[in-house]
C-alpha cells in the first residue's frame, strides 16, 4: 500500500451568531481550516483536517503509511494516516496507539476570552449541549472573579470551571500574587475549579511550585518531554496539555505518568476552532492512554457546520469512543461544498 494523491481543501466555516464577537476579535483568522483526503493505490481513503499544511506534502506520495506511524508529522496528516491503517486493518484507530483503556472520554466546552455575561451565558449552551467541564480563556482586561460568579450561579452543581491563563504571555499581570488573590476570592468554588491552566509564567518553576504546597491550586501546563521531565522534578504541576506530533504527546503522557502517575489532558491544534475531526482524533488518543483521564477540550460546537457527518457529542459529559474502522467519520461533502473556498489542491496522481 503506497499514498499515491492527497487533496487538500480550505474552508472558511464561520462562528456561530452568540459567540462571532468574541471569535472575531481575538482569533482572526481561525474561522479558516484544512480538510486533507489522503489515497492510497488500494482505494482507501484518510481524512484529516487542521491548519496548513499544503506546502510539505509531497513527501508523503509513495510512501506506505506504516512508515508514519508515531512520527512527528502534523496533526491532520497523522489523522488521515491513522484514518487509513485503521481502515486497512479494520479496527479503530485508537488500537493503532495501544490498548483501549476506556469507552469513553470526559469532553470540555471551550470559550475565548468574553464578557462576565457572556461567559454565563455560555455556560449555559455548555449544559445544553451535553458538557460538564469548560475550559475559559482568562485575559487581563476581563474580570476573571465575575465570571466564574456568573458561571456557576447559572450552572448545575458538578459544572467544573478550567481556566486557561496562558500566563506565559501575560507574565507581568499572572503572577504568584494574583493567583494567590483569585484563590481567596473564589475558595468557596475551588472544589469546581477542575484546574489552572497555565496559570503563569511555565518558566517560574518555584512559583508553580509554590501555589501548589501553598495554595492548593491544581495546575496543568503545556510542555515538551525535556520540560516536562523537569517540571516533575520541581512539582511544579499536577497534569500535563498534550498535543502536536502524536510522538511528542505520547512521551510526555508516558513521562507524566511514570513520575508521579500525573494525568494529561489532550488538546490538539485549534482548541475551540476545530471543526469535527480534530475532535474524534484527541478522543481516540485519550481512549489509548492510561493516564488521559482529564476532558479532551477540542470542541468543534463553536462553528455553524461539522465537516463530518455524525459529529461527536457528549452524552452526560462524556464522548464515547469510536469503534468503527480507522477514525469511524465520513467526510459532510454538502458542508464541503458550501465553505470551501476553491477547489482543492492536488498532490500525486
Amino acid at each position: 500500500m503506497k499514498i499515491t494523491r492527497i487533496e487538500s481543501t480550505e474552508l472558511v466555516i464561520p462562528w456561530l451568531d452568540r459567540v462571532s464577537e468574541p471569535m472575531s476579535a481575538h482569533m482572526s483568522g481561525a474561522e479558516r481550516t484544512f480538510v486533507y483526503r489522503f489515497l492510497t493505490d488500494d482505494g482507501i481513503v484518510g481524512v484529516g483536517e487542521g491548519g496548513d499544511c499544503r506546502g510539505n506534502l509531497e513527501k508523503y506520495i509513495g510512501r506506505h503509511p506504516a512508515e508514519l506511524l508515531m512520527g512527528p508529522d502534523p496533526e491532520p496528516v497523522q489523522e488521515a494516516i491513522y484514518d487509513i491503517l485503521g481502515k486497512s486493518l479494520g479496527v479503530p484507530a485508537y488500537r493503532l496507539i495501544g490498548q483501549k483503556c476506556r469507552d469513553r472520554v470526559e469532553a470540555a466546552f471551550w470559550s475565548i476570552d468574553m464578557s462576565p455575561q457572556q461567559a454565563a451565558a455560555e455556560a449555559l449552551a455548555a449544559v445544553g449541549g451535553g458538557y460538564f467541564v469548560h475550559k475559559l480563556k482568562v485575559r487581563p482586561w476581563e474580570d476573571f472573579i465575575e465570571q466564574a460568579e456568573r458561571i456557576f450561579a447559572v450552572v448545575p452543581a458538578g459544572y467544573r470551571l478550567r481556566p486557561d491563563f496562558n500566563g506565559h504571555r501575560y507574565s507581568d499581570y499572572f503572577t504568584v500574587d494574583r493567583m494567590l488573590d483569585f484563590a481567596r476570592a473564589l475558595e468557596r468554588y475551588m472544589d469546581r475549579i477542575d484546574y489552572f491552566e497555565g496559570p503563569i509564567n511555565d518558566r517560574n518553576l518555584s512559583g508553580l511550585a509554590f501555589l501548589r504546597s501553598s495554595a492548593g491550586l491544581r495546575i496543568s501546563l503545556h510542555a515538551d518531554p525535556e520540560w516536562a521531565a523537569l517540571c516533575c522534578r520541581h512539582d511544579a504541576c499536577d497534569y500535563f496539555q498534550i498535543g502536536g506530533p502524536l510522538a511528542t504527546a505520547v512521551k510526555v503522557a508516558h513521562l507524566a505518568e511514570a513520575t508521579g502517575h500525573r494525568a494529561v489532558a489532550v488538546e490538539l491544534a485549534g482548541g475551540g476552532a476545530g471543526a469535527g475531526i480534530n475532535t474524534v482524533w484527541a478522543v481516540h488518543l485519550a481512549a489509548a492512554l492510561p493516564n488521559a483521564t482529564r476532558a479532551v477540550d477540542t470542541v468543534p460546537d463553536l462553528r455553524v457546520a461539522s465537516v463530518i457527518a455524525d459529529p461527536l457529542k457528549p452524552k452526560a459529559g462524556f464522548f464515547a469512543v469510536p469503534e468503527d474502522p480507522g477514525l469511524g467519520v465520513e467526510l459532510d461533502e454538502e458542508v464541503l461544498r458550501r465553505f470551501r473556498t476553491g477547489d482543492p489542491v492536488v498532490v500525486g496522481d
